[in-house]
């Protein structure tokens, strides 16, 4: 386990100048819920401090991802009732394997995530 990423890192990762740490911190916080509710929980601390590194490469790549396209709608940054709906849905297919392996382990009774399947990069 290790810390959830820090919005500064992938702010620098963006390389966007127009574009505020507070967008980057409000998409990871999007992505980190929308990544828990797709995993049941597994591969996440259970204050929610740690995740387990694979998914916190997922949520860096994932949010890294969605600024830097424009063609995907960020209104998961807007604020409640703006009239822009929207969740964070920016996960490649192979992160979603990786998420729904992880939920997998859940009914197995452990908090054991693909790296203990055979899965250790996603790279």
């Amino acid at each position: 386990m290790q810390p959830l990423p820090e919005p500064a890192s992938i702010w620098s990762l963006v390389g966007r100048a127009d574009l505020e740490l507070d967008v980057v911190s409000r998409l990871l916080g999007h992505a980190t819920t929308a990544a828990r509710g797709l995993t049941g929980g597994v591969g996440f601390a259970d204050d929610g401090a740690t995740v387990d590194p694979l998914i916190a490469a997922i949520l860096v790549r994932g949010v890294t991802r969605a600024l830097q396209n424009p063609e995907i709608p960020l209104a998961a940054v807007q604020d409640p009732f703006s009239g822009h709906p929207g969740s964070f849905a920016d996960w490649s297919d192979a992160d979603l394997v990786v998420l729904e392996t992880f939920r997998r382990q859940q009914g197995r009774g452990g908090r054991a995530g693909p790296v203990d399947r055979g899965l250790e990069s996603i790279d």
